[in-house]
């Protein structure tokens, strides 16, 4: 429900600038201009974003980023192990984020490796796995705080 007037809502704005680009007076056509001008200037800017981040994903950002989540992931293990039974807890939720930093390397890896996607299709996989790797840290940083409590 909320989607549809979100959608009626953007279709009606949308229809008021393009009416009163072509139909209303010289201050409306000039202020509707000027949305489209900034409009265009965000979308290029957007574009620009999407291109960086493609080439630092081809550039190994993601996978560097990884490497030292897998590494912060490793340490805690070695803390929570000299815990003995107290970290027990603490080293299975270990063994589980080592095991999602193992499931996005290998998706960083089959979106690398896929010629058939296409730049967008490219872009989305990224996007979900930054996301993840963003919740990866999260979690392993409130491990970290766990164990050093």
């Amino acid at each position: 429900m909320g989607q549809l007037l979100l959608k009626v809502a953007g279709l009606l704005v949308v229809g008021l600038l393009a009416y009163n680009y072509f139909f209303g007076t010289p201050a409306e056509k000039e202020s509707s201009a000027q949305v489209f001008a900034q409009v265009k200037d965000l979308s290029s800017s957007v574009v620009n974003l999407l291109k960086s981040e493609k080439e630092k994903f081809d550039e190994g950002k993601y996978n560097d980023a990884l490497a030292r989540l897998k590494t912060a992931i490793g340490l805690e293990r070695e803390h929570a192990e000299s815990l003995g039974e107290q970290g027990e807890e603490c080293l299975a939720h270990c063994e589980h984020l080592h095991e999602r930093g193992l499931s996005l390397e290998a998706e960083l890896q089959a979106v690398s490796e896929n010629a058939d996607l296409t730049e967008s299709d490219r872009q989305a996989a990224v996007e979900g796995i930054h996301d993840r790797i963003l919740q990866l840290a999260g979690d392993t940083e409130t491990l970290a705080g766990k164990l050093r409590l």
